[in-house]
C-alpha cells in the first residue's frame, strides 16, 4: 500500500530559499549548538489570516486506480492482523472508493480463497471498518451470504460442506462484528 500519493518532486519546497539563507547569515556568529532566540520562528507570531498553501493531489487515471485495486486485492489476504486491516479500510476508503471497486471487492470476499476460513474475521472487521462510510458494501455482502445460504440449505443435493461451513462463518463473523 502506497500511503504517500505523489512523488517528493511534487512537495512544494518555496520559501524555503530564505529561511535557510538567514540561518546561513545569522549561524557565521555563533558557535554551533547554541540555540540562537532570534532565529526561531515563533508560530504564535505567525499571521493566521495568511492563506495556507494547499498541496494539490495530482490526479489518478482511470489505469493507476485500476492497478491500485489490483494490487489491494492480491495484498488483503496477507493482511491477517487488526491493525494491516485496519489500514487496508482506510487505504480503500481515501485512495479506491468507486461503485465498481466495492464491487470487486465484494466478489473477491465471497469467491476467492475460499478454503481460508481464518480470514473470515479480519474480512468482518474491514467490513464493520467500512460500513459507516459505505453501507451499500455491506448490504450487497450480507445480501450475497445470505441467498448463497438459502441455496446451500434449499439444495438437497450434496454440495462441498466446506463451502456451507464458510458460508455460515462469514455470516456469524458479520453479525459478531
Amino acid at each position: 500500500m502506497d500511503l504517500v500519493g505523489g512523488r517528493i518532486e511534487d512537495v512544494d519546497l518555496s520559501g524555503l530559499d530564505a529561511i535557510v539563507e538567514e540561518a546561513e547569515d545569522e549561524g557565521d556568529d555563533h558557535s554551533e549548538g547554541v540555540d540562537d532566540e532570534e532565529t526561531k520562528v515563533d508560530l504564535n507570531e505567525m499571521d493566521p489570516s495568511l492563506p495556507v498553501s494547499h498541496i494539490e493531489t495530482p490526479k489518478i487515471s482511470g489505469q493507476d486506480l485500476k492497478l491500485m485495486m489490483l494490487a489491494f486485492m492480491e495484498q488483503l489476504p496477507w493482511l491477517i492482523n487488526r491493525d494491516l486491516i485496519d489500514k487496508a479500510a482506510l487505504d480503500f476508503v481515501t485512495n479506491l472508493n468507486t461503485r465498481n471497486n466495492r464491487k470487486k471487492l465484494c466478489q473477491m470476499m465471497l469467491e476467492q480463497y475460499r478454503n481460508r476460513l481464518d480470514l473470515l474475521p479480519f474480512y468482518g472487521r474491514l467490513v464493520a471498518t467500512l460500513e459507516p462510510v459505505m453501507p451499500d458494501l455491506a448490504l450487497e455482502l450480507s445480501h450475497a451470504l445470505l441467498q448463497q445460504f438459502r441455496a446451500a440449505v434449499q439444495n438437497k443435493k450434496k454440495q462441498r460442506v466446506d463451502w456451507k461451513i464458510r458460508c455460515a462463518r462469514f455470516i456469524s463473523e458479520l453479525v459478531c462484528v
